[in-house]
Order: structure tokens, then sequence, then C-alpha cells
């Protein structure tokens, strides 16, 4: 930033637009007056009864500290400064915000804080009004449009991958088993000795099924399932989930063949597993795009700070002295 120069030549056109007899000299030894220009942004002015009033609509009612007072007000200047390098290059470039788009972030911000009373102190702890707030999101709008043409973001898909996974961890494989299942039930507790009776009967139902009744069939008339109603039949389900020993003999069992009986926790079982399947857990699509969003914000954000230190570098802009 520039130090204003040129001040009290400002000054001095503005009063002589008023009458100068109504003019009160300061008593000898008071202190001068500060400059009603606060600033200059490529010949157009910023009034500091301007930001005065934005300055009393943040403090609400509240007196301030000079350092506090001070604070604010050159907040309040740099961000006119910044609207007004905006608004000449959306003119320049022949850029308007749509008035459907505007009006749906307004309503976005309204939302965030929790309706309009929220957003009305937000809009005062900041010094804006609603035309003010509708002003500000259409040069966002507006600027949003002409960066995305002038510089696009691009994002790496691999490198999204990476950094999600980088964050969140790399999805574990869920194996997934559908089976059938004859099954005589014994209690948890029950010892080897009573694993007889279910096991001699389930050696007659293998015989059945080598002779050729189906499996379905066999079900139905033997097991002591739930799934008996269904043939015997589990459609796909995690193997994490099963009783460790069927899990183990799941695993461990040919596709398409009929093994057993064997022991697990529920009693005595003919088993036979017609698929295994494995889908990553958790899905990584909804963890990807929440990444790829979080990385295309934080690139926004990059190139709107770069871009608009380009416009003020690239303008003359002159403070007056003490907002610097």
């Amino acid at each position: 930033m520039i130090l204003l120069r040129h001040l009290p030549l400002l000054v001095a056109a503005l009063a002589a637009c008023g009458d100068p007899s109504s003019a009160v000299p300061l008593p000898q030894g008071a202190p001068a007056a500060p400059p009603a220009v606060a600033a200059s942004v490529d010949g157009e002015l910023v009034l500091r009864r301007d930001l005065e009033d934005a300055l009393a609509r943040t403090a609400g009612g509240r007196r301030l500290g000079e350092k506090e007072r001070a604070r604010r007000l050159r907040v309040l200047l740099d961000r006119r400064v910044e609207a007004i390098l905006v608004e000449a290059r959306l003119r320049a470039e022949g850029i308007t915000a749509d008035a459907e788009e505007v009006e749906a972030r307004i309503a976005a911000r309204r939302a965030a804080h929790g309706g309009d009373e929220g957003l009305r102190r937000s809009l005062d702890a900041t010094g804006l009004s609603l035309e003010d707030l509708r002003r500000e999101e259409a040069r966002e709008s507006g600027l949003e449009q002409f960066l995305d043409r002038e510089r696009p973001l691009r994002l790496d898909d691999a490198a999204v991958l990476r950094i999600a996974r980088e964050r969140h961890g790399a999805p574990t494989p869920r194996l997934e088993a559908r089976f059938a299942l004859i099954l005589r039930r014994l209690p948890p507790d029950a010892g080897p000795d009573a694993e007889g009776p279910p096991r001699r009967l389930l050696d007659r139902v293998l015989a059945l099924l080598q002779g050729g009744m189906s499996f379905e069939e066999a079900a139905e008339a033997y097991s002591e399932d739930t799934s008996r109603v269904s043939g015997g039949q589990y459609d796909f389900s995690a193997t994490s989930a099963l009783d460790p020993r069927l899990r183990d003999a799941v695993l461990a069992s040919p596709i398409g063949t009929v093994t057993g009986p064997l022991r697990t926790g529920d009693g005595m079982l003919l088993l036979r597993v017609d698929g295994l399947r494995a889908e990553l857990q958790p899905d990584e699509s909804a963890r990807v795009a929440q990444v790829r969003g979080q990385l295309l914000a934080a690139q926004r954000s990059e190139r709107r700070t770069d871009y608009l230190q380009e416009l003020r570098a690239a303008a003359t802009v002159e403070i007056a002295e003490d907002l610097r």
C-alpha cells in the first residue's frame, strides 16, 4: 500500500464543495481531523464516513478501544479496496453474476447461520447490510466464473486417491460367502459324547444326497436351522460375522462340494459352499469424493488469494497514513 500524499488536496477539494462560511476553525493546539478520503483505488475514492458507518454496525453500540477501532477500520478498508478491484475487472470482462445463483448463495449462508436472525447477527459483526451481502456474493460468483475460465482447476485422480488413503487408510477386503447347510442342533456346552446321534443322522442324509436327493429337499426334511424353509440357503454374507468354526469350514470347503458332518457352535451340520467373493470395505467412492471437494476448495481459495494479490500489485492504491 502506498501512502496517500495528496490527501490535503482531496480534502480541500471536498471542502470547496460546501459553504466556506460554515467552516469552524480548529482551536490552536487541537489535533488535526483525519482526512475525509480513506483511500484512492485507481482514482476511485473510498470515503472515511462510509468506513465509519460500517464500523458503527460492527460495534453494535459498544465503545471500541483505539487499537481495536483502528484494526477494524483497516479490515473494512482492505475489503473495500478488494471489492473495487474485483468489480472493475468483472466490468472489463463483461461478467455478471446469475441472480438465482446469488440468491442460492445467500440462502446457503442463511441456513449455515440457523436462519434470518443468525444471518443478521453475522452481518452486523462484519458491518454488512443484506444488500452489501448480495453485492459481495455477486462479486464472488463473478470472480469464480472468471477464474474458472482463465485458470481452471485440475486434480489428478491418482493423487486424489493417494491422499484419500493417506487420510483415511486403504480399504480392507471383506470376504463374503454364499452357502447352504443342514443343521442338527446341540447345546453349546454339549460334549463329544452328544455328537453321536446328530452325526449318525447326518451321515444318513449325506448318503441320501449321494443317492440323488437334492440338498434343498434334504434341508427342508432334516435341518433344524431356520434356513430350512429356503432349502438351507444363505445368500452372500460377510464371513467375519459367522461362527468361527463355521467360518473356517466355509473358507476351507471346495466350492459346490458337500462337506461334513462338522461341529460348529450351533451343532452338527452338512455344508455346501456355493460361492466366495471379496469386496472393498468401506466403499472408497464417498471418501474420494470428500477429499476431492476439500482439495478443490483449497485450490479455489489459493487461486483467489493469488489473483487478488496480482490485482492489487497492478493497481494504484493510495492509503491514508493512519490506516496503513
